[in-house]
């Protein structure tokens, strides 16, 4: 063979390796003494043994990541970073440490930029479709504190959610949210059926996940500033309380199980389901709030 011919054959042969995405923990601000490289420890539960980069199939993953920062404390701290990686992305992630002394630092996503070399498939570009069943049924708009009620299920507060954070409304999607976890979990407890919970996942998927990594970052920083704010959590508790229970009746989970519906429950609902007790216990158990 002539070998002139060799490097351009390779070159053509890489061309058709299927899209990916890469995780890269290589590239802390210069800039930002407390910023620092990660290790990925795992993808997906799967250890990756000190890595710092790493290829992965374009969907949703769980990375769970190290500082290299050398820590006072000898324990060290796992963080985990959730990413729905997109084809040919490189998602530039940090540690973010308070000061040159705390241990405390948390998951900085730096930047999601292009992969010059790799091309998306045709496939990337079809949108897949959401179920009717799990479409808002009202208008979608960003809706603002004032106009939330118990008659909007998720399937309505998520698009929402997306709208505000589009918008730059952070306060209205911070409320949203916060309301739209506390009808999902409610929904969950009285829909029989476990795997039309699944439903949740898949109204996020085409709403707030639909969301740039960097901007579903940002939000979860303002999201994890104001949980970590006990005014403001009570502010939110309070808000929960009077808004109240859900007024709807949870047909969009119902209508996405398996057994939708069964002989012992002929709605789909547990028969049993205690509404007042189960409206509390997720406000106690599941947001922290003092009932």
């Amino acid at each position: 063979m002539n070998k002139k011919l060799l490097l351009p054959l390779l070159l053509l042969g890489g061309c058709a390796s299927s899209p990916y995405a890469v995780i890269d923990g290589t590239q802390s601000q210069i800039s930002d003494e407390n910023n620092y490289d990660v290790t990925i420890v795992s993808i997906d539960g799967k250890m990756q043994f000190g890595k710092q980069k790493k290829n992965v199939k374009p969907g949703f993953h769980y990375i769970n990541v190290l500082t290299t920062k050398k820590l006072r404390s000898k324990n060290t701290e796992v963080q985990m970073f959730p990413v729905d990686a997109k084809e040919c992305m490189r998602y530039e992630v940090s540690a973010q440490h308070k000061n040159g002394i705390a241990d405390e630092w948390e998951v900085k996503l730096l930047r999601e930029v292009p992969i010059p070399s790799c091309t998306p498939s045709e496939k990337s570009q079809q949108v897949a479709k959401i179920p009717a069943y799990l479409t808002s049924s009202s208008e979608n708009v960003c809706l603002d504190k004032g106009a939330l009620a118990n008659s909007y299920t998720p399937a309505d507060l998520y698009p929402s959610i997306k709208l505000c954070i589009d918008e730059g409304k952070q306060e209205h999607a911070i409320y949203s949210y916060m309301l739209a976890s506390a009808y999902s979990l409610f929904d969950a407890k009285r829909v029989v059926d476990k795997t039309a919970h699944q439903a949740i996942e898949l109204i996020q998927k085409h709403s707030i996940w639909t969301l740039t990594a960097l901007e579903q970052d940002k939000f979860q920083q303002k999201l994890t500033a104001f949980i970590d704010s006990p005014e403001s959590m009570q502010a939110a508790c309070s808000f929960l309380q009077s808004v109240g229970k859900p007024a709807y009746s949870p047909d969009y989970m119902v209508e996405h199980g398996v057994k939708r519906i069964t002989a012992e429950h002929a709605n789909g609902i547990d028969k049993n389901f205690q509404a007042d007790i189960t409206w509390k216990t997720t406000l106690i158990s599941q947001l922290k709030c003092r009932v």
